[in-house]
């Protein structure tokens, strides 16, 4: 019984790591998919009034 319990712990942790991975990346795609929306914005703004 008590060698099953920190195995448990271990694998929580291991599924908190594989979660904020999971977040990071989709930070860093919505941050780039952001970057190239506002850009494409400032191109178009710069057709606009050119």
């Amino acid at each position: 019984m008590l060698m099953g319990e920190p195995e448990e712990a271990k694998d929580q942790q291991e599924e908190r790591k594989y979660l904020l991975l999971m977040i990071m990346q989709n930070m860093v795609v919505i941050g780039l998919a952001a970057k190239s929306l506002m850009l494409n914005g400032l191109q178009m703004v710069q057709h606009l009034f050119l």
